[in-house]
């Protein structure tokens, strides 16, 4: 498998009311976002060759590693040497595109799920 085939899976948090209050049950509801920034983010992800979907908080999704350091201007390296690594790390700082970000509050790459 080349390392242009690999996916990798990221998770998005979008920018809240509640982004900068600490999470406690009687803030939990500010931290949910805007469905029309869902919406717009969700169709910005899709069109730049994402597969993405919501969350109670952002969006999660995978893509090809050469889609993500292209769109986010960072290298992915497997924590592990090995590109069928499950664990990838980031070199660099993630930019996050000007159309989306007065939505975003984050964006990590994820590990994947164990399949039993």
């Amino acid at each position: 498998m080349s390392p242009s085939s690999v996916r990798i899976q990221f998770d998005v948090l979008l920018k809240t009311d509640g982004s900068r209050k600490v999470g406690t049950i009687d803030t939990i509801e500010s931290f949910i976002p805007d469905a029309d920034d869902v919406e717009f983010c969700l169709r910005w992800f899709r069109e730049n060759g994402m597969e993405v979907f919501a969350t109670d908080f952002g969006l999660s999704g995978n893509t090809t590693i050469e889609t993500f350091e292209e769109l986010f201007w960072v290298k992915l390296v497997p924590a592990e040497g090995d590109v069928l690594s499950k664990e990838w790390q980031i070199e660099g700082r993630i930019q996050i595109p000007a159309p989306i970000a007065p939505y975003i509050d984050q964006i990590t790459v994820s590990s994947a799920p164990e399949l039993f």
